[in-house]
């Protein structure tokens, strides 16, 4: 009877025993990622999730060497058993183009080209300096006054000819 009373106590600390370790507490996700959070609250641009203790780190960070830190601090929490680093470095800003000004001479020489699209000129070109009006290439005698009549439609100080006409 004795045998038979130490053998079930041995089996009854058995089971419990083997269910006690059977039993594995997961991972407290939320306490994860609160730890990873503070631990890479200085590193601008982290997002932290965690599912089942693994860690996944997202976002742009303003360096490759703040994506390796940021990794490192995640390592470092309790609880974490591994770490999924989907990081990237932004990129740089595109450059800043300077606001381009037009003087009055490229709206003039503007105002002559669409004067000349108007009338359908071509072989003609305008070029303005000091609000005049100075017109080289090569231009039919009849179609003459039509290229002189849009030129000074776009209201110049002068009209400068230096056209070469053909028959």
């Amino acid at each position: 009877m004795k045998n038979k009373t130490s053998l079930s106590l041995f089996m009854l600390m058995f089971s419990i025993l083997l269910s006690v370790s059977s039993c594995k507490k997961k991972p407290d996700d939320a306490a994860i990622t609160e730890s990873v959070k503070v631990k890479t609250q200085n590193i601008q641009g982290v997002n932290v999730s965690v599912k089942e203790g693994v860690v996944t780190l997202s976002g742009e960070v303003e360096t490759q060497d703040l994506i390796a830190q940021a990794e490192e601090a995640a390592k470092t929490a309790d609880g974490v058993k591994s770490v999924v680093n989907t990081l990237t470095v932004k990129a740089p800003p595109a450059p800043v183009e300077p606001e381009r000004t037009f003087s009055p001479d490229d709206s003039l020489k503007t105002a002559v080209e669409d004067k000349f699209k108007q009338y359908n000129i071509s072989g003609v070109t305008a070029s303005v300096k000091d609000g005049e009006v100075t017109l080289e290439g090569n231009v039919k005698r009849a179609q003459l006054q039509e290229v002189i009549k849009a030129a000074n439609e776009a209201k110049p100080k002068k009209v400068n000819n230096k056209l070469t006409i053909s028959k």
